[in-house]
């Protein structure tokens, strides 16, 4: 089976504990040099996966296939610039998580990063991938570090955008009282007050995209994917994981349990100008890092992060 995989039928039918910091280690080699034979089949737009029904985007042909995971209280669309570039030569699916976008919530409330994990497992599956790069923003990047830290034969490379921090390492008293500040009673003004923090330097257009998306999305969603990060260390799912890794961050920290401050070694290049959102405030020049890092032409300075 190509790693591109065979295409089924088309069925009928928020950021949490934002860490990415500065420093980080030598660009890794291109994940993805080996062509593939394309496979013009007819996309998928739904799968099951362990909680119910995964909307998923998918199109393009050939090359190794790009997989993105969106963030808290996000859905696939904040993929779309990246999907549409780089479709033209090379197949790219984009999934909604649980309780996300259009895909089913859980019905047992189960939002651990493990939880998110069986997800994409079911999907890649069920799309018939052997062999992809993962692409995660903030919580997205903690999921794909622990499907890559489980089945790191089937990863070609992960790409984690403003990645979610070390959740273990937040003193048990804050994470306590954040958690506390998400009852119903207090919820709204608690997550619009962390969103607003994590969309400073946004693009206005960004802003209002990112809230409307979290209006959207389930309060026992959040809260129980906020719960779960807080309890998720990525850091030894990312050291099993042997394949080139690379963090693309905002150039402020805003966090001092940040994954990058975790992983000194980390190779990671920083985007001036952004909020937590970087490919939404600054799509091409994410795009042109993610495209070195496919193509494996990007080069970076040891500790300096790149620009």
């Amino acid at each position: 089976m190509s790693a591109g995989g065979r295409r089924l039928a088309a069925a009928p039918a928020l950021a949490i504990l934002a860490a990415a910091a500065c420093g980080g280690g030598e660009m890794p080699a291109g994940p993805t040099s080996d062509p593939q034979v394309p496979r013009p089949l007819r996309p998928v737009e739904w799968v099951d996966g362990p909680a119910g029904r995964l909307r998923v985007d998918d199109g393009g042909a050939g090359g190794v296939p790009v997989v993105f995971l969106h963030g808290l209280a996000g859905d696939r669309t904040v993929w779309k610039e990246q999907l549409e570039s780089l479709r033209a030569t090379r197949r790219a699916i984009a999934i909604d998580l649980r309780g996300h976008g259009e895909s089913s919530p859980s019905a047992s409330g189960d939002y651990s990063i493990p939880a998110f994990v069986a997800d994409v497992v079911a999907a890649v599956n069920a799309l018939e991938l052997d062999r992809f790069v993962l692409v995660g923003h903030s919580l997205g990047g903690a999921v794909a570090a622990g499907y890559a830290g489980a089945s790191p034969e089937r990863v070609a490379g992960i790409l984690l955008a403003d990645p979610s921090g070390v959740g273990t390492r937040v003193p048990r008293g804050e994470a306590e009282a954040m958690l506390r500040q998400m009852a119903p009673a207090t919820y709204g003004r608690f997550i619009t007050r962390y969103f607003g923090a994590l969309l400073e330097g946004a693009d206005p257009e960004v802003r209002d995209r990112v809230l409307r998306s979290l209006r959207l999305t389930r309060r026992e969603v959040v809260v129980g994917a906020f719960r779960g990060s807080l309890s998720w260390n990525p850091v030894p799912s990312l050291d099993r994981y042997p394949g080139p890794k690379l963090a693309v961050v905002s150039a402020v920290p805003r966090s001092p349990w940040g994954l990058t401050q975790a992983m000194p070694s980390l190779a990671t290049r920083r985007i001036a100008g952004t909020s937590h959102w970087p490919m939404l405030d600054r799509p091409q020049e994410f795009h042109r890092i993610l495209s070195d890092f496919l193509s494996g032409t990007a080069t970076d300075v040891p500790g300096g992060g790149g620009g």
